[in-house]
């Protein structure tokens, strides 16, 4: 599957782990994942974003789009849509469940997004602190995973497709 991936800030661990988390996710589900071009930078920036992809949109081959956030995939929709390319006919995602993006998703421009749970988030940072000044495991009394090192909790993100985004809007 050939995909085009619009990045966020270059440099930034949330870039680098959205960016690797989308190509593992397809690995891990069987999909081979090519890029069509190498990564797009569009700083989170719906404009740019629709700035940056327009020119690609009718000159190079590709089976899919991905965007580090939601803003991203909306200014790819525009620029689709500026290109007389139908945005239901290629599968866009993004990141953050946002109500633009939700809309989105209903709208089935987007294949999806993904919802970050900040009660879960918020909830995971003070269990995290907590544990850190007793000294127990920083994600003890959680749900939570941790990475490798056992210093960052990680909440998992929540996929939002047509069938259960009107629980995220």
């Amino acid at each position: 599957m050939k995909y085009i991936m619009v990045c966020g800030t270059l440099g930034q661990v949330y870039t680098t782990k959205r960016t690797e988390g989308a190509i593992k996710a397809l690995k891990d589900n069987g999909i081979n994942p090519i890029a069509a071009t190498s990564d797009l930078v569009a700083d989170y920036d719906r404009a740019t974003a629709q700035d940056t992809v327009s020119p690609l949109i009718n000159t190079i081959d590709y089976d899919c789009v991905i965007c580090n956030n939601d803003a991203m995939a909306l200014g790819v929709i525009e620029a689709m849509k500026s290109k007389g390319v139908d945005p239901t006919e290629i599968p866009l995602v993004g990141i953050d469940a946002t109500v633009d993006g939700c809309e989105a998703v209903k709208n089935v421009e987007m294949a999806m997004t993904v919802f970050q749970n900040p009660v879960g988030q918020g909830y995971g940072a003070v269990m995290a602190a907590i544990n850190m000044i007793t000294g127990k495991p920083i994600n003890e009394g959680t749900e939570f995973e941790t990475d490798e090192s056992g210093r960052l909790v990680w909440v998992p993100f929540e996929p939002v497709y047509l069938d259960n985004v009107d629980e995220y809007m």
